[in-house]
């Protein structure tokens, strides 16, 4: 694989290598279409207006953390019909990812106002990408969302196979 650490690589190509990073978060929300799904993620990471190597890199992880807390939050939804410490688990999940996210919002503010108020004090450590910390942040948001993405499936089938159509939640009519 190549080396995206390299200071010859562009913002654009971490830009399109983060993307496609991401693209598996919206391989389902995309039909399975990969295009789409790179499309999804290329447009979210732009809205973030990442102008370093390493805003680009929090860019991601904090989209990726988001969306995996989602995730867990969805799925502790369906785990309370299991097991109260299995929801309260999934829960714990979700609050460690939106820390996760919220530390890595602030890097990329700071970041951006350093870089837009005082420029010639960013150092190599402000600007250069960290690809162990995002090949790790990465991995662990994706992993935690295919599992509760899973859990999810699982209990929807479960309740097609019970039924022959999934049940409205009785707790959202409420």
């Amino acid at each position: 694989m190549q080396d995206v650490t390299s200071p010859t690589q562009s913002t654009e190509r971490l830009r399109a290598y983060a993307s496609a990073a991401l693209t598996p978060f919206f391989a389902s929300a995309a039909n399975g279409c990969e295009t789409a799904a790179r499309n999804t993620a290329e447009g979210l990471l732009n809205d973030y207006r990442a102008a370093t190597p390493k805003e680009i890199q929090l860019s991601a992880q904090i989209i990726a953390s988001g969306l995996a807390t989602l995730a867990c939050l969805s799925a502790a939804s369906v785990a309370k019909h299991d097991s109260i410490n299995e929801m309260l688990r999934l829960q714990r999940e979700a609050l460690k990812l939106h820390r996760t996210s919220d530390k890595a919002t602030k890097m990329l503010e700071a970041r951006k106002k350093q870089r837009t108020t005082n420029p010639k004090t960013m150092t190599a450590a402000h600007t250069k990408w960290d690809e162990g910390t995002f090949q790790r942040s990465i991995n662990q948001a994706l992993d935690k969302f295919n599992d509760s993405n899973a859990r999810v499936a699982a209990y929807m089938e479960s309740l097609r196979t019970n039924t022959g159509k999934p049940k409205p939640d009785a707790s959202i009519s409420k």
